[in-house]
C-alpha cells in the first residue's frame, strides 16, 4: 500500500472515527489525486461507499493521496478514474466523498483493521450510495 503510511494515516478517534477519501476533480489524463479526512460515523457524514473486487495484487497503478504516491490495484484505479470522469461531467469544481476500505482503513494496522471491519455494517448503512 502507501510508501509512507505515516504521512497518510493519522490515528482515528476510538469511538466511531472513520476516514473519508476526497476524490479531486481532474482531466482525463491527469494523475488521480485524493485527500483523506477524518470524520465520525456517529455524526452521519455524507459520503458514497465503494464496494468492488480488489483484483490481482501484481496489477497496480499510482494515485496521489495527501501528496504521497500510493499504489492501488487496477480495479480500484479504474473505479476512481470513472468516478472522476462522472464528477467532471457534473461539476468540475466539486469533489467526490468516498469510503473505500482499501484506502480509508490503514491495512498495515491490524488493530485499526479489526475496529474498522467491525464498523463496516454501519459504514455501508450510512452511505448515501453503495
Amino acid at each position: 500500500m502507501p510508501k509512507n503510511e505515516g504521512a497518510i494515516y493519522q490515528p482515528l478517534h476510538p469511538d466511531g472515527g472513520i476516514r473519508i477519501l476526497i476524490l479531486e476533480p481532474g482531466s482525463k489524463d491527469s494523475q488521480i489525486c485524493c485527500r483523506l479526512t477524518h470524520t465520525n460515523i456517529n455524526d452521519e457524514p455524507e459520503y458514497k461507499a465503494l464496494s468492488y473486487e480488489w483484483g490481482p495484487v501484481d496489477d497496480q497503478k499510482l494515485i496521489t493521496i495527501n501528496g504521497e504516491e500510493v499504489s492501488v490495484r487496477q480495479n480500484l484505479w479504474s473505479a476512481l478514474w470513472h468516478l472522476r470522469q462522472d464528477l467532471g461531467d457534473h461539476c468540475a469544481q466539486h469533489s467526490f466523498l468516498l469510503w473505500i476500505d482499501a484506502l480509508c482503513i490503514n491495512q498495515d494496522d491490524k488493530i485499526e483493521c479489526g475496529n474498522q471491519v467491525s464498523m463496516m455494517g454501519s459504514i455501508y448503512r450510512n452511505a448515501d450510495v453503495i
